[in-house]
């Protein structure tokens, strides 16, 4: 049975689950905002594909990720700050409301705002990869329908359904990863609920792992089914050449995290 903490859940007085960097933080920062900058023109003026939007929103989500976390990275010392013991001025004002502005949670965030920045380059970069994921999944979409017969099936799942079925995985997951993150950050990342709070957060992990895992499969099964037809691609075989690319990088990405979680989860609580 994992012992209760009763300072951080990660770090030494920080809340990072591995020492963070800072030389890495500013070079991704660069390249995701020139990267930011030319895949929202390729949206927005040369192709006009606004069902892409996805994209350059999640290289701006990324951005904005790796800006705090070069802030949280100078400033780790003292990032959690415990609660005041009684916030609640009148016994009407509930703690258990999250929208109540007296809330423990909030008040802390007022009052520390290094606690603030973790949480918020935390869910930046946990939504980026379920927004690149999601633009996956649409390409994929456009590229069966324009490949494949109307009725046909992929790994026995009617291609018409593709699209949603992995849209709702991510949907699945970002909620459940929030909902972790938000219970883990109410407790201030101390204690038993904290604890509880990294339990779903890796239970988010894991529900996207195995939807990024399944949609390679069933990629795979579209890359060989073209090739049988003798399609030769018809000016997208670039596009999903990138399509494997990019949706390997967010399994490998998305698998560290996980197990770097879980791994700290084990080794520090």
């Amino acid at each position: 049975m994992a012992k209760i903490p009763t300072t951080q859940v990660f770090q030494k007085g920080s809340v990072w689950m591995y020492s963070p960097s800072l030389p890495p933080a500013i070079l991704f920062l660069i390249l995701y905002f020139f990267a930011c900058l030319y895949i929202t023109y390729l949206t927005f003026y040369r192709y006009k594909t606004w069902y892409m939007t996805v994209f350059p929103l999640g290289a701006l989500l990324e951005v904005a990720g790796y800006a705090v976390r070069i802030y949280s990275v100078k400033n780790q010392g003292n990032i959690v700050r415990p609660p005041p013991r009684d916030p609640l001025p009148t016994p009407e004002h509930s703690p258990t409301l999250p929208l109540n502005p007296t809330h423990p949670f909030f008040l802390s965030l007022i009052s520390n705002p290094k606690k603030a920045a973790f949480i918020a380059t935390l869910t930046l970069h946990v939504l980026a990869p379920l927004l690149f994921a999601a633009g996956n999944y649409l390409l994929l979409g456009r590229l069966i329908s324009h490949s494949l017969p109307t009725r046909h099936t992929l790994l026995k799942i009617p291609t018409r359904f593709i699209t949603r079925l992995f849209v709702g995985f991510d949907i699945l997951a970002a909620a459940i990863q929030g909902s972790g993150t938000s219970i883990a950050a109410s407790a201030n990342w101390t204690g038993l609920k904290a604890l509880s709070g990294v339990d779903v957060l890796v239970a988010g992990l894991a529900v996207q792992v195995a939807g990024v895992g399944v949609f390679l499969l069933v990629l795979g099964r579209f890359t060989f089914l073209v090739k049988q037809l003798g399609s030769k691609g018809g000016g997208w075989g670039g596009l999903l050449v990138a399509v494997w690319v990019s949706s390997g990088l967010i399994f490998v990405s998305t698998s560290i995290d996980w197990r770097r979680l879980v791994g700290e989860r084990e080794g520090g609580c």
